[in-house]
């Protein structure tokens, strides 16, 4: 289970986490999977968005989407998904 953090977009005033029902759509395309809850360990969230993440040990600095609620895609820690992490560029 990867652990990842939420990408947040440095160029608004206070840095807002970057989701969207949008990379969501593009996220069930590219795995062929339609989740029917958050993928963020321990959560049930059902209003789900696809959410830019990284991983905190990853140096390259790849972005990746998966699948969480809108709460947990607020997250400013660190947390565990179990959904499959499809890179950015890839989508």
């Amino acid at each position: 289970m990867p652990i990842v953090k939420n990408i947040k977009d440095k160029s608004l005033l206070g840095g807002k986490p970057m989701y969207s029902t949008d990379l969501l759509k593009k996220w069930e395309s590219k795995t062929g999977e339609n989740p029917s809850s958050c993928s963020a360990q321990g959560c049930y969230g059902r209003d789900l968005v696809g959410v830019q993440v990284q991983e905190p040990n990853n140096f390259f600095d790849d972005s990746y989407v998966v699948p969480v609620c809108k709460s947990c895609a607020e997250k400013d820690t660190e947390y565990y998904v179990s959904s499959e992490l499809v890179k950015t560029e890839e989508l």
